[in-house]
Order: structure tokens, then sequence, then C-alpha cells
């Protein structure tokens, strides 16, 4: 299985689990509901779809600053989706936390930085194959 058909079918599978998980918590929340829980899933699935429109460009391995854009965009993908569970389930206890926000300023400035290094992954002549045949 190719890495970014691999990496999209993760994605996939954590969109379902998401789903779910919300469906799941929400029959234990006394009819309470919270858009940030209810909307989480949505992230992994613009992932998914990001790395799917990505999979049709040549070479990516082979393209600098590709392993660094990746590292950042999945690590802000996980920061942003854990602020909007914790966000969710405070919201849905009827409390707050001045701390939650800070996932989300972390998750923005992680996007900023993936997609400022996905410029010269585009811009830049791919690196030479390694591979010798």
């Amino acid at each position: 299985m190719k890495k970014p058909v691999k990496t999209v079918a993760v994605y996939l599978l954590l969109t379902i689990f998401l789903a779910l998980f919300n469906f799941i918590y929400g029959l234990f929340s006394h009819g309470v509901k919270s858009s940030y829980m209810g909307s989480m899933w949505l992230v992994t699935l613009g992932a998914a779809l990001l790395y799917f429109i990505l999979s049709y460009v040549r070479n990516l391995n082979h393209r600098r600053f590709h392993r660094l854009f990746v590292n950042l965009f999945n690590t802000s993908i996980a920061i942003l989706v854990m602020g909007m569970c914790l966000r969710g389930v405070i919201d849905i206890a009827g409390s707050s936390s001045d701390y939650i926000d800070w996932y989300f300023i972390v998750a923005m400035v992680g996007f900023g930085l993936s997609f400022i290094t996905m410029v010269p992954m585009f811009l830049l002549p791919s690196r030479p194959s390694l591979k010798t045949k």
C-alpha cells in the first residue's frame, strides 16, 4: 500500500472513530451538546482530503521539506483535535478553562509553519533519488 493512500485510510478511520466517540459521549451527556466535540471529526476528514489531493503530486516523497511538512501538519491535527475534544468535554460539564485556548493557538502556529514549508516544497527542485539501479 502506498504511503499517501495509507495515510488517507488512517485519517478516514480516525474520522469514523471521532464521529462514534461524539455519538457515544452524547448518549451519556444528558442531552447537553458541544459544537466543538460535534465537529472535531471534520478536522481529520479535512486532513484526509488534503492528503488525498497531495497523493496526485508526482515524486512528493523526494521533494525537499516534505518530511517537515508532514510532521508539522500531523502534529497540528493531533493538537487541534485534542483541544476540540477537551473543549467539548469541558463545555458539556458546564465549566470553563483559560488553558484550552492554547491548544488552538499552538495548532494554528503549527498549521502556519507547515503551509510555509509547503511553498518551498513545490518551488525547489526534487532531491535526487538515493536508490541505485
